[in-house]
């Protein structure tokens, strides 16, 4: 049994929500531990509420006021 990486558990956790399988079919039809996936499922949605802010930067424009003589 090999370990899996966070993004293996990520692609897993949205193939079980895509398929609208509960988490114990979805481990039963992948061979997967329900209590393990429980706690992966938990971790995978905690980085994606991280991710979810944008970091916003106050930008300041300074105009320039230019007269052009026509």
């Amino acid at each position: 049994m090999t370990r899996k990486t966070f993004n293996e558990w990520k692609h897993l956790v949205e193939k079980q929500i895509a398929n609208g399988l509960s988490v114990p079919q979805f481990c039963l039809q992948h061979q997967l531990n329900p209590k393990y996936f429980y706690t992966r499922k938990a971790m995978v949605a905690k980085a994606r509420d991280n991710t979810d802010f944008i970091h916003a930067q106050i930008v300041s424009k300074h105009m320039v006021n230019t007269r052009f003589n026509i």
